[in-house]
């Protein structure tokens, strides 16, 4: 009888231990390319970025880049703990490199600021960072000091054009790390609560 009662319990120990190990951090599982659901009618978009450390010429490889943006109405339509619906992860590669597949962003609707993806950045030896967000250079939103800004960065610069290619949108670009981190109000970390790293 005890056998049995135990037997129960460790198969129900397993479940749980399988249960918990199924829904990793996507953290733990990020790779070089990762995908956002995209929203209906939305353009698609595909950003491929190289990532190099603060002297602007080693890629940095196994840097965590985390990616959210709005949909179609301009809202991020965050989740009731903030997390928005509009994410994904990815791992650098060993050359720096990750690649994201969505669709393109919004304004938002007071259309105030331009439509624009937000990028954060963070792993071993790497404080958790932001990069300046993407954003497109047909967009009227863009403003003349936000062109010479990206401009003034040149192969660092973040206004892409990012032309059609085959029906989807694709921005290239390259990113440097910053040797320090960035502070972030707590209501735009769910990046990292999402991987525990809090």
């Amino acid at each position: 009888m005890r056998t049995q009662r135990w037997g129960w319990v460790g198969a129900l120990l397993l479940i749980v231990a399988a249960g918990t190990h199924a829904v990793a951090a996507p953290c733990d599982t990020a790779e070089s390319t990762a995908t956002i659901p995209v929203d209906p009618g939305a353009t698609p978009l595909r950003i491929e970025a190289q990532v190099f450390r603060g002297d602007g010429r080693a890629p940095a490889a196994g840097v965590l880049v985390y990616a959210h943006h709005t949909g179609a109405n301009g809202l991020y339509d965050n989740a009731a703990d903030g997390t928005p619906r509009r994410q994904a992860f990815v791992r650098t590669d060993a050359e720096g490199r990750f690649v994201l597949r969505t669709g393109m962003p919004t304004p938002y609707p007071n259309r105030t600021q331009p439509a624009h993806v937000h990028l954060h950045l963070w792993g071993e030896g790497v404080p958790h960072q932001w990069t300046d967000d993407v954003l497109f250079a047909d967009d009227g939103l863009v403003t003349a000091e936000m062109r010479a800004q990206s401009s003034a960065a040149g192969r660092f610069s973040w206004v892409s054009d990012a032309p059609l290619e085959k029906g989807v949108r694709v921005v290239r670009r390259a990113i440097r790390l910053k040797a320090a981190g960035d502070r972030l109000d707590p209501r735009v970390r769910f990046g990292l609560r999402t991987c525990g790293a809090e």
